[in-house]
């Protein structure tokens, strides 16, 4: 029962992060009317002919998942979204790597918490936000 404590606190803790934690932005040029993220396009190499939007950047930090590529395709998700609030439709990936926490870990015995630090990476990545014409 202690460890389903210590689990729901560290889930707590976990998804209380907002995700404007885990995203930021630089404008590079003017933003457009938004579009929709789910039809943000992602390039490994620049198209032909776009117009720069903004730096966008973002983590997986706030959410639940385990595997690399779970933890890539949320950050690239919160790429999208970014990138489309801003008028993008589409990203130049730039940028991913893994950067180590620390992840606190409550655990209550009844009468005590005791807190413990573990080690986690968060999944880091950046792109260029474009509007392809």
């Amino acid at each position: 029962m202690f460890k389903k404590i210590g689990l729901i606190l560290i889930f707590v803790v976990l998804s209380g992060c907002s995700s404007s934690f885990n995203t930021s932005h630089v404008m590079l040029g003017e933003a457009r009317p938004s579009t929709i993220a789910s039809e943000v396009k992602i390039y490994t190499s620049p198209p032909a002919k776009y117009i720069e939007i903004a730096i966008v950047s973002g983590t997986n930090a706030g959410s639940l998942t385990v595997t690399e590529q779970a933890k890539t395709d949320y950050v690239i998700s919160n790429l999208k979204e970014q990138a489309a609030k801003l008028g993008a439709n589409g990203i130049i990936l730039q940028q991913f790597s893994d950067q180590a926490v620390n992840v606190p870990i409550t655990t209550y015995n009844g009468t005590q918490a005791t807190t413990t630090n573990t080690t986690g990476l968060l999944k880091k990545g950046s792109g260029i936000a474009i509007f392809v014409e």
